[in-house]
């Protein structure tokens, strides 16, 4: 710390999670375009993907897990939607996008 190496390390991730922010937001949008609410969260280590749907909650997330992709909680809303909360600090940046095509091939089906 006195050396400075904590101060490196802070300024070094903080960039990495704005580039991997960035792109977690624009493939959310182009994959669901206008079928979901897409945002970031404050921490910047998380997105909120809203969508309209009728099926369950477990349709969901089954859907998701057949594609390879956990999504642990989904809150749900009287207005008929479903919001995901995901985060992405542990996934590489070049593994984003196909992640997000494949939450998205496997909702595609259930979002009205």
């Amino acid at each position: 710390i006195r050396e400075g190496h904590l101060e490196r390390h802070i300024r070094r991730i903080r960039k990495t999670y704005q580039i991997k922010s960035r792109e977690m937001l624009r493939a959310l949008n182009e994959v669901f375009k206008e079928d979901a609410e897409c945002r970031l969260l404050e921490t910047s280590l998380c997105a909120a993907v809203t969508i309209k749907t009728d099926v369950d909650e477990k349709v969901l997330l089954g859907s998701a897990l057949s594609e390879g992709i956990l999504v642990d909680q989904l809150l749900y809303s009287p207005q008929a939607s479903y919001t995901a909360n995901l985060s992405f600090a542990g996934i590489p940046l070049e593994k984003i996008a196909p992640a997000i095509m494949a939450l998205g091939s496997a909702w595609e089906r259930h979002i009205r």
